[in-house]
């Protein structure tokens, strides 16, 4: 088993997705995570809902839901062993970033639906919210909810935003909003890039076309599917993975770590040892101070870093999300 690096270790980040949470009546523990050498959790996914601001749920239920008692429970246990928590909201479902509720374009609709949000990561002791926007929504929509998180949460709470590969390279993309004004305007802001090279949106030879667009290598972490029940793409083998990475370390520096969607059946342990995936991927990232890039003419697009605050083809929509946690997959 890989070692769990040091809390103040220069490491990369390996962020796991949990969407499902029961298979077949039988809870996933997310317990062996943190001695696989998982860094950051993402609790997915947080819905909210146009004809009621305060109906707001993980999946199919309410976060206080008996059904996730356990979850609860071991995220507190998982703290006390380093690893941070943090909710995906939005993903292919509609109805969190819409002119309805969070890009409304006036305050007081705004408000009325991210205060019992803001409320919800409060309650349940988030250290950050991923904002997976895969509707169209508008720059001065997405900004004001930066500026609204980064306001009432500070500069330690994580904000993080989770664009398909083709949106850091000035192609079609989902979220409706452009990136790299984003960036330019509240990179400060924006802790790191969750970016799926998966589902015909890019691959990992697409890292090496985003970092010589100029986006700092710190901000990216590499998405990945880790099965191909997850997604309408395979998941690269883990050496290829690393050769992209070390490829992207030597000329741009060091990225920002990787990210697997989903936890549940990842590979190579599948459904019985799901945590292997994290393992495999803790193996391939270097530990320590990152290389200096061989290559100092690369400039930065997202060159804030508060990480902390600090194959050709047309695109394939994603399925839409069927949200279950006691089994039925979705896709982020």
């Amino acid at each position: 088993m890989a070692p769990v690096p040091p809390k103040d270790a220069d490491t990369p980040r390996v962020v796991v997705y949990y969407q499902t949470i029961h298979q077949r009546g039988k809870y996933i523990s997310m317990m062996e995570l943190a001695r696989a050498g998982a860094t950051h959790i993402i609790i997915a996914a947080v819905h909210l809902h146009a004809d009621d601001p305060h109906r707001i749920h993980i999946n199919d239920d309410p976060p206080n839901a008996t059904k996730y008692d356990t979850m609860w429970k071991e995220k507190k246990q998982l703290e006390k062993e380093g690893v941070e928590f943090m909710c995906m909201l939005g993903g292919h479902a509609p109805g969190c970033y819409t002119k309805d509720t969070l890009d409304a374009p006036n305050r007081e609709t705004f408000l009325k639906y991210y205060e019992p949000l803001r409320d919800m990561l409060r309650d349940y002791g988030f250290h950050g919210i991923d904002l997976d926007v895969e509707q169209a929504m508008t720059t001065p929509g997405i900004v004001r909810l930066v500026d609204q998180l980064r306001a009432d949460f500070g500069k330690h709470f994580y904000i993080t935003l989770t664009p398909v590969a083709t949106a850091l390279m000035g192609l079609p993309h989902m979220s409706g909003f452009d990136y790299f004004d984003l960036d330019e305007q509240r990179g400060d802001k924006i802790s790191w890039y969750n970016v799926q090279f998966y589902n015909n949106w890019g691959n990992i030879e697409s890292l090496d076309t985003i970092l010589l667009l100029g986006w700092k290598p710190r901000k990216i972490v590499l998405g990945v599917l880790t099965s191909g029940e997850n997604g309408s793409t395979r998941p690269p083998p883990f050496t290829d993975m690393k050769r992209a990475m070390d490829k992207a370390q030597d000329t741009y520096g060091q990225i920002g770590g990787v990210f697997g969607w989903e936890y549940f059946n990842s590979l190579p342990g599948g459904r019985e040892r799901p945590w292997l995936w994290t393992e495999e991927i803790r193996k391939i990232l270097p530990v320590g101070p990152p290389k200096e890039p061989t290559d100092p003419g690369s400039k930065a697009a997202g060159c804030n870093d508060p990480s902390r605050a600090d194959e050709e083809g047309e695109a394939e929509l994603p399925h839409n999300f069927e949200y279950d946690s006691d089994g039925i997959e979705g896709e982020a």
